[in-house]
């Protein structure tokens, strides 16, 4: 895979690199998917450069347009100011750009606040372009001006399946404008905002996405932000009423053990039968592990209903040594569904460090301890 580099350097004529990278681009190269587009004269570039006029930025985004082989832009800023000069210049690419059907990642690099209008200008992009799959925004800095064009790019966007915002400087205010935009995203999978400025406030936000029924959200991280067991309460509660999310990175937060006991319900609520079976049995990875590595591991079973029996049978039966007193008085007709229950649990081989336990024990005791339901006048099918 080609990666491409190009810079709008002072000079005015075009090196030699510079005329095969074009060219290959023109001209549909198979090997080259994926570009890396300096926007600042000062950022070291190793492709060539190119004219930093608006004529021939607007070309170079025509020829961008056409182009049906790249997968990948990235346009990378230095983190030093840009000129109004260059902001002028990418708003011409983009114009030639919004033609583009085929990339499917745009990412932004080290932009500096002065370079965040030129959010507003990949708007038709985003637009038209139905095989963009991927926004990433990586240690920049966005102000209030700067997450509004960002949000009004990116609000209902309905191609859209991931969304990083990693390690920028955005404020706490800000940060729960662009969560409540990132709940208009129909198609959304992935959202990550580590280093992102996320407290305990814009969690409550964060949980309306979560809790959204038309939600297809499957990865969240979170890490390194400001979050405490306040926040974590906040999105647990959000997820006992998801079932999509599989994974939720917490890596560095400055949460504790209640923190832990909370994400330890979510997965397994032992305080009764019914809140056990209940319990998120969606979710397969929390980082970090620690305490609930041995409760996360029956989630990986696909069949979610055998996971809510296995959780029954190992937190109320098993390890609480299966007292079958609350039956021995049970009505047969009631009691068969409790067999039926049971019956259809099977051994299940899952990493973790006790060995699941199987179902048809259970019955054994339930059936040694019932004979009541042999006396019965009606023959049940189990």
């Amino acid at each position: 895979m080609g990666n491409l580099q190009l810079s709008t350097c002072s000079n005015r004529k075009i090196d030699e690199k510079s005329k095969e990278t074009l060219l290959s681009i023109q001209t549909n190269d198979a090997d080259f998917t994926a570009l890396d587009l300096a926007i600042h004269k000062n950022v070291v570039t190793r492709h060539g450069s190119c004219p930093r006029t608006i004529s021939s930025w607007k070309q170079f985004g025509i020829i961008i347009g056409n182009n049906v082989r790249l997968r990948s832009l990235t346009l990378k800023g230095g983190y030093v100011e840009i000129t109004a000069v260059e902001l002028r210049c990418i708003k011409a690419f983009c114009k030639g750009l919004s033609r583009n059907q085929s990339i499917a990642t745009l990412a932004f690099c080290d932009i500096p606040p002065s370079g965040e209008e030129m959010f507003s200008y990949f708007r038709p992009f985003f637009e038209r372009n139905t095989n963009l799959e991927n926004v990433t925004i990586i240690r920049s800095g966005i102000s209030d001006e700067g997450m509004k064009y960002l949000c009004d790019s990116l609000r209902g966007l309905k191609c859209l399946k991931s969304v990083k915002l990693n390690r920028n400087f955005i404020g706490f205010d800000l940060i729960r404008e662009f969560i409540a935009t990132i709940n208009e995203l129909p198609e959304l999978t992935e959202l990550n905002l580590s280093g992102s400025m996320i407290d305990n406030a814009a969690c409550t936000t964060l949980a309306k996405v979560l809790t959204n029924p038309k939600t297809k959200l499957k990865k969240l991280d979170l890490s390194e932000n400001a979050i405490d067991d306040d926040g974590i309460f906040v999105l647990a509660n959000a997820l006992k009423r998801n079932n999509t999310l599989e994974s939720l990175d917490l890596c560095g937060l400055d949460f504790d053990m209640l923190g832990w006991e909370a994400l330890a319900t979510l997965v397994c609520d032992t305080s009764s039968i019914n809140s056990t079976f209940c319990s998120n049995h969606t979710i397969r990875k929390i980082l970090p592990r620690r305490i609930i590595k041995s409760y996360l591991a029956l989630n990986q079973i696909i069949d979610k209903g055998q996971v809510a029996r296995q959780k029954v049978i190992e937190y109320h039966f098993v390890l609480n040594n299966f007292d079958v007193r609350p039956f021995m008085s049970m009505d047969p007709r009631y009691l068969v569904h409790v067999l039926a229950f049971f019956s259809r649990t099977r051994e299940v081989s899952y990493y973790s460090d006790n060995i699941s336990p199987c179902g048809q024990s259970v019955i054994f005791e339930l059936l040694r301890n019932t004979p009541q339901i042999f006396h019965a006048r009606k023959c049940y099918d189990l």
